[in-house]
């Protein structure tokens, strides 16, 4: 969740709290530049809990998309 929050991602939970996506976290809103965030997926994470590598995934994803000139994910991306 902290790397969530440093790339400027929060978590979208359904009526249960359970989570169920990311969501972006609008720049104002924000009130920061985004942050690169490097996550080291070991093999426990990657064969056990694929839906969180999913998750983290379609997390960078959004990040990357997001259009703020100062953005080192999108730019790192690119």
């Amino acid at each position: 969740a902290q790397g969530l929050a440093l790339m400027g991602l929060r978590l979208v939970r359904d009526k249960l709290g359970r989570v169920e996506g990311v969501d972006l976290i609008p720049r104002k809103e924000l009130g920061r530049p985004r942050v690169d965030v490097l996550y080291s997926i070991t093999g426990l994470y990657r064969d056990n809990f694929p839906m969180l590598v999913d998750l983290l995934d379609k997390g960078v994803r959004l990040a990357a998309a997001s259009p703020e000139a100062d953005n080192p994910i999108r730019q790192h991306a690119d």
